[in-house]
C-alpha cells in the first residue's frame, strides 16, 4: 500500500455559514510578511476557501488538517494588495488554485525560505533554501498507469510511520496536497500523494510506487527537520 489510506479531506461541505461578528469587508488584513521566500499562513480560524478572489465558496478549512495536526498554509498567489491569498488544498483539483480571505484573525502569516523541486525524469528532489540547492535526494516515483502528477503542491502534514504501522512507509511520511488521479483497480486505501521512506530501498531510482515519491529513512529523516508544513513543492515531469 503506497497512497495514504483515509487522507481525504472531509472538509469540502460548506454546510451553515460562518458566524462571525462582521462582515468579511470589515476585518483587518494580516499584514504581509517582510522578507524573502515563500509566504505561509497557519490557520487560527476556520476559513472558507473560494474558486477566485472574492467568489464563491468552494470548500472549508479547519485549524486541524484531517490527520489532527495544526494546518498551515502555502501561499502561491496573492491578489487586491495582499487581502486574497492563492493556495493549493486536497480540497481542490491538482491544478486549481484556491482563495482565502487574508483575515488577521484567523492567520498568523510568516515566510520560509525551504521549497521541495522534484525531478520526475531525474528521480530525484532538491530541497532548496532560496536558490540555493541544500541537498539532492534519490527516489522512487510512479509507474507507468499510476504516474506521479506533475505540477504545484505543498507538505501539509508530517507524521511519523509508526501512524500506519501495517504499511511500509519507513519511518516517516511528509504528506501532500497532491491527489492520485489514476488509482490501480480495485484499490482501497486513499487517494493522496506523499514523500515516504520505504521498506524496498532497491526500488528508489525506478518508477515503481502507485505514486507517492519514496527515499531512504536518512533522507526522510533529514526532510523532517529541515522542511517545515506549508513548503511548497514543484513536480515536473
Amino acid at each position: 500500500m503506497l497512497l495514504l489510506a483515509g487522507c481525504g479531506e472531509k472538509e469540502v461541505v460548506l454546510g451553515p455559514p460562518l458566524d462571525r461578528d462582521a462582515s468579511s469587508d470589515a476585518r483587518a488584513a494580516a499584514e504581509l510578511p517582510r522578507g524573502r521566500g515563500h509566504i505561509l499562513a497557519r490557520v487560527k480560524e476556520t476559513v472558507l476557501v473560494h474558486d477566485r478572489p472574492g467568489g464563491r465558496p468552494v470548500a472549508r478549512l479547519r485549524p486541524l488538517t484531517p490527520f489532527g495536526e495544526p494546518r498551515t498554509l502555502g501561499v502561491f498567489a496573492t491578489r487586491r494588495e495582499g487581502r486574497w491569498l492563492g493556495i493549493h488544498s486536497p480540497v481542490l483539483a491538482n491544478d486549481q488554485l484556491g482563495w482565502i480571505e487574508n483575515d488577521a484573525a484567523a492567520l498568523d502569516l510568516g515566510r520560509t525560505r525551504a521549497s521541495l523541486h522534484v525531478s520526475l525524469d531525474d528521480t530525484s528532489i532538491e530541497l532548496r533554501r532560496g536558490r540555493h540547492t541544500v541537498r539532492r535526494i534519490p527516489i522512487a516515483i510512479g509507474r507507468a498507469g499510476t504516474s506521479t502528477p506533475a505540477g504545484e503542491f505543498q507538505v501539509t502534514d508530517k507524521l511519523p510511520g509508526s501512524r500506519f504501522p501495517r504499511a511500509p512507509y519507513g519511518c516517516c511520511i511528509l504528506a501532500l496536497s497532491a491527489e492520485q488521479p489514476n488509482l490501480p483497480p480495485d484499490w482501497r486505501g486513499g487517494n493522496r500523494i506523499a514523500i515516504h521512506g520505504t521498506s524496498r530501498p532497491d526500488t528508489i531510482g525506478q518508477a515503481s510506487s502507485n505514486g507517492c515519491l519514496r527515499a531512504s529513512d536518512a533522507d526522510l529523516r533529514f526532510l523532517m527537520r529541515a522542511v517545515p508544513v506549508g513548503a511548497p513543492v514543484f513536480i515536473t515531469a
